[in-house]
């Protein structure tokens, strides 16, 4: 397999490894700010859930169900990408 050793850019080689430190940063940057909204959302709704009336409780649950959701995607989208980093890192792509 060819690897790259230097990525074009206008006329001017840009080092493949400050490309890779620069994405992995990027990356980073989404994992900790995906995994951080979930964790606060999950926080906040709980805060809601245990100091609501019975009867704000079902209109809680029925939002906690989008939530859920949501959450399972971040978490499960910072997964990923973690995965997919770890795979073209060892490529050395």
């Amino acid at each position: 397999m060819v690897q790259l050793q230097t990525i074009y850019n206008c006329g001017q080689g840009v080092n493949v490894d400050k490309a890779n430190h620069a994405i992995g940063i990027i990356i980073g940057i989404f994992q900790v700010a995906a995994v951080g909204v979930a964790s606060i959302m999950l926080v906040v709704i709980a805060i809601k859930y245990m100091s609501s009336s019975p009867s704000e409780k079902a209109e809680i649950k029925k939002h906690a169900v989008v939530y859920i959701v949501g959450a399972v995607m971040a978490y499960g989208s910072a997964g990923v990408i973690q995965i997919l980093k770890a795979f073209v890192s060892d490529a050395g792509l």
